[in-house]
């Protein structure tokens, strides 16, 4: 596994160099059992309905999360930091239905500022739309808690939380480059497990064309905790 990150952060917070965050990534694929994460992907390509492709393909991600627990100080991400709960989150139509079966939360079927790839509209230029509305999103709700954070700093959907929650993993040295809302500073970069193949193995399961949109636009009032 390799490492991801996006624009630079103040130089006052606490960062990790890049060969730590390369040795912590490479320790973690080393931990991760691959070929359970490929039949579980399999399993869930080869279900009938969306709701048993969302299950599989979760579980089939949820084998990131024990390899990076298993690596020492490999990642600062412990329950009841919810830093990032607080930043945009992309997530597929199928998945809100998913955390609306699971919560109980009213969905908007037709959230603000979806994207949807058009019927023979290229890959590269589906991304540039996608990629405009994640920096929208960001700019609109930055700080702004997800709906579905507890007052305890906790997920009340845990279990049904969407992939980009699954596959969020810091390699920072601390949680402090997670935070966007302290002293309204405004986070730009966080050194974190590059999972893109997984990302890219759910948009093949799920369908290409699948509606995506800010999970706060999917569930614009709190659902319950």
């Amino acid at each position: 596994m390799s490492l991801s990150s996006t624009s630079s952060v103040s130089d006052m917070l606490p960062r990790v160099d890049a060969d730590t965050a390369l040795r912590r990534a490479e320790a973690i694929g080393a931990c991760r059992d691959e070929a359970l994460a490929d039949r579980l992907y399999r399993r869930a390509l080869s279900s009938r309905s969306e709701a048993q492709r969302v299950v599989w393909m979760y579980r089939a991600m949820d084998t990131v999360g024990p390899a990076v627990a298993s690596v020492e100080g490999a990642s600062p991400c412990r329950a009841g930091c919810s830093h990032c709960c607080h930043i945009p989150v992309l997530i597929t139509a199928a998945e809100a239905r998913a955390l609306a079966r699971a919560s109980g939360a009213p969905l908007e079927r037709s959230p603000a500022g979806g994207v949807q790839r058009e019927p023979g509209e290229s890959e590269e230029s589906f991304f540039q739309r996608l990629d405009a509305q994640r920096q929208e999103a960001a700019a609109n709700n930055r700080g702004e808690p997800c709906p579905f954070l507890g007052q305890d700093g906790l997920c009340g959907v845990y279990e049904a939380r969407p992939s980009a929650c699954r596959l969020y993993f810091s390699l920072e040295n601390s949680p402090e480059p997670c935070d966007t809302g302290q002293g309204g500073r405004r986070v730009e970069s966080v050194v974190r497990l590059d999972t893109l193949a997984d990302a890219a193995a759910g948009a093949v399961i799920l369908g290409r064309h699948q509606l995506v949109a800010e999970i706060r636009s999917f569930f614009p009032k709190r659902g319950p905790t």
